[in-house]
């Protein structure tokens, strides 16, 4: 698909062309242990992927 059609695809189905920020810092954040295991509460902006924060805060050990 050429950048051209690409364009017209995106003006076509109404997508918008925005970027998500580089950089989000969550608000209102809380942590506790429990008993089976951590527990996280925070508020992110709108475009932001809670997931993507908490992958950035926890390593697994498999």
């Amino acid at each position: 698909m050429e950048h051209q059609d690409l364009l017209a695809l995106t003006a076509k189905e109404r997508m918008n062309s925005s970027r998500r920020a580089m950089f989000c810092k969550p608000q209102h954040f809380e942590w506790a242990f429990e008993d089976d295991g951590l527990r996280l509460k925070f508020f992110l902006d709108a475009g932001s992927y809670a997931i993507a924060l908490v992958r950035e805060l926890v390593q697994l050990e498999e």
